[in-house]
């Protein structure tokens, strides 16, 4: 709790999946009865994104004068069964993780999708809120308020996932291979067991293997493909990091050259 209550005093933008929450069943049991007039009036129960309004309720105790933490977008549902909310606070849940850990690898597959989806709508050309679109759809706030400058810490992953054809396809090859473990100079990190299972496999003879886990790929060798504009050349060095020739230091040595 005081971890999201950090990141949200920082950032109040931070909680981008909207609150869930039903409204009183014995003031409202149906859909039809919610009268919208008095909705002020009625008593609402979070069930997806508790912590968050508890963090959130807080920081408004904290600093009155703020609206940032005054205001929260939700969704309200009404005549519920207990077993209805409960898989809605679950998916809920999921949501929320899935925004959260969105692995480097992840977000630039997902933003990829996001292009090529735009570039299908609108016949080729790209809305200019394009990217700002995708940081929300990921967790990382930024408003209408937020300047073109504050979205070029973001280029890096921009210029990667805003790609089609080989350069893409060699790309999303070499994302493939890091997930495997399988390119060139690549670490690895030990994964970490649940305290419980640990424990328990330790109090007796266990076959339990613990598998190594590649670890998050980094964006800075990737940045030395900035600037680029000769496919030709992307291509070419793209491959030899495919066919396992070059690690990722080695391919920013290329482009440097």
């Amino acid at each position: 709790m005081q971890n999201l209550k950090r990141n949200m005093k920082i950032n109040p933008h931070v909680t981008v999946v909207p609150f869930l929450v039903m409204v009183d069943p014995d003031q409202c049991p149906t859909t039809a009865d919610f009268k919208y007039k008095s909705a002020d009036d009625y008593t609402y129960y979070v069930i997806g994104g508790s912590h968050s309004a508890e963090a959130r309720r807080q920081l408004v105790k904290e600093y009155p004068l703020t609206p940032y933490f005054k205001y929260a977008e939700c969704k309200v549902y009404a005549g519920l069964t207990h077993e209805e909310a409960k898989l809605l606070a679950w998916d809920h849940n999921n949501d929320n993780d899935y925004r959260q850990k969105m692995s480097c690898i992840e977000r630039i597959r997902f933003f990829h999708h996001e292009y090529l989806d735009a570039l299908q709508k609108s016949g080729g050309r790209l809305h200019p809120n394009l990217r700002r679109q995708c940081l929300l759809e990921v967790g990382i706030a930024v408003d209408e308020s937020t300047r073109s400058e504050g979205l070029r810490k973001y280029d890096s992953w921009f210029q990667l996932a805003f790609r089609s054809g080989e350069v893409w396809e060699l790309q999303d090859r070499i994302f493939s291979m890091w997930e495997r473990k399988e390119v060139k100079g690549q670490r690895s990190k030990k994964a970490k067991l649940d305290p419980q299972v640990e424990m328990k496999s330790k109090s007796r003879k266990s076959d339990l293997i613990i598998e190594e886990l590649p670890e998050d790929m980094k964006l800075l060798p990737w940045r030395s493909l900035q600037g680029i504009k000769d496919e030709r050349l992307l291509v070419s060095v793209l491959s030899r990091v495919a066919a396992k020739e070059f690690s990722l230091d080695e391919m920013v040595t290329e482009f440097q050259k």
